[in-house]
């Protein structure tokens, strides 16, 4: 091959490469970048915006099933490019959220038309871009995922809706608020560990009643599952006991609901393993000291304002009648209302009546 072919034949080659690269996956952002760098815009640009947009969503609806580089690198163009390289140009940002919408709210609808595994590895990575464009109207369009049976698919619409975007959403008493309490309620019944550790510090930063309604809901899910002996993964529940806790200095209209369900949920971890050892898995055993454990030290000690490490320590000794004397004297029993009732002004409830120690667990 002589000096002349090689050359034709590299540049040939690089061609090919080229025009393959962008078969493949590789958005053109020749026209963005210009429109980025413009302080005033005209109806093309606007259209140039749209047409990126559009094309980046569309190569993550075309993607291969193993081409996740391809993917990645889409996304990261998409994300990078939603602002303008002018300070103040509010236009553009405008523009590229609105297109970005339209876009990925049409292709989530678009992929149910896919193989079930590509279905869920789109989906998937639109939320992932919807997450990062913190766009409230896209968080509205993740509210019809959350129970989807792919469950990377539910995961990530989990964390869109409970996204900053969906926080300012509610704080603000958005109109679109509404449905998004609903299905966040209806979610943490049933919420998975997985779940439960996006929905409880996403209701703490919550300004309304909501935060302290979604927290309780996900206690009531907790505590059933407690009562119908088919409780799992016990370790989530410390989220969702400091959950609660953290309700007790707030103002809010179920304040003393929170203090009902913590105190009813503490007590049957603790009942769950003082009662129940020949029947616990050394890993729920675990779980549950580390439940009592770090309740007794980060909530009960911070409410009664002294040192509080009995529990702790009858765990260790394996003395399971000094646990149960230190659960009814903190929590209630027969004999005595308890410390925690007595400090946070509340009772039990059993049915319609009220009593002063908690519920009994039935552990047969």
């Amino acid at each position: 091959m002589n000096k002349r072919t090689a050359i034709i034949t590299c540049a040939v080659s690089i061609c090919v490469i080229n025009v393959c690269s962008t078969a493949w996956g590789i958005v053109d952002t020749r026209a963005i970048e210009t429109v980025r760098e413009k302080s005033v815009l005209n109806t093309s640009d606007l259209r140039a915006i749209d047409v990126f947009v559009q094309d980046a969503v569309e190569e993550v609806l075309r993607a291969r099933d193993k081409d996740f580089a391809t993917i990645a690198k889409t996304r990261s163009i998409l994300i990078s490019r939603q602002t303008s390289n002018v300070p103040n140009q509010k236009q553009y940002a405008q523009t590229f959220l609105e297109s970005a919408e339209t876009h990925i709210t049409a292709a989530l609808k678009e992929a149910q038309a896919l193989p079930p595994a590509r279905r869920a590895k789109v989906r998937v990575n639109l939320f992932i871009i919807a997450q990062a464009l913190n766009r409230e109207s896209l968080v509205t369009a993740a509210l019809h995922y959350l129970s989807d049976p792919s469950k990377p698919v539910s995961y990530w619409a989990t964390q869109l809706v409970t996204s900053q975007a969906a926080i300012a959403m509610i704080n603000s008493s958005s109109p679109q608020s509404g449905p998004l309490i609903t299905a966040l309620n209806k979610l943490a019944l049933l919420a998975s560990p997985e779940t439960l550790s996006l929905i409880i510090p996403f209701a703490a930063q919550l300004k309304t009643a909501a935060g302290q309604e979604l927290i309780l809901t996900i206690a009531e899910g907790r505590i059933k599952q407690y009562e119908s002996n088919s409780v799992s993964h016990e370790l989530a529940d410390i989220k969702v006991l400091s959950g609660l806790c953290a309700q007790f200095n707030a103002n809010g209209p179920s304040k003393t609901q929170c203090a009902q369900h913590f105190a009813q949920l503490l007590s049957y971890a603790i009942q769950r393993y003082a009662k129940n050892q020949a029947r616990l898995t050394d890993q729920q055993k675990q779980d549950l000291i580390s439940i009592i454990a770090e309740t007794e030290e980060k909530c009960i000690a911070g409410l009664t304002k002294q040192p509080q490490t009995t529990l702790r320590r009858a765990i260790e000794r394996g003395d399971m009648t000094a646990l149960m004397t230190e659960h009814d004297r903190l929590l209630g029993s027969a004999a005595e209302k308890g410390v925690l009732p007595e400090l946070l002004h509340f009772s039990y409830k059993a049915g319609k009546q009220e009593q002063d120690m908690p519920l009994t667990l039935n552990v047969g």
